[in-house]
């Protein structure tokens, strides 16, 4: 349970990472903040 949630947000921000210039070159900065309504569910995602 729980795939399609994880997934939903998951995909979103691979592609993000993976199409902005800025982490391919090894810089490093925040660049997803995903917010959980639980602890259960912040667990799950990390």
């Amino acid at each position: 349970t729980g795939t399609g949630k994880t997934a939903a947000f998951s995909v979103p921000i691979l592609q993000h990472l993976y199409l902005d210039p800025s982490t391919k070159k090894g810089r490093r900065k925040i660049s997803v903040l995903v917010v959980t309504p639980t602890r259960e569910l912040a667990i799950q995602i990390a």
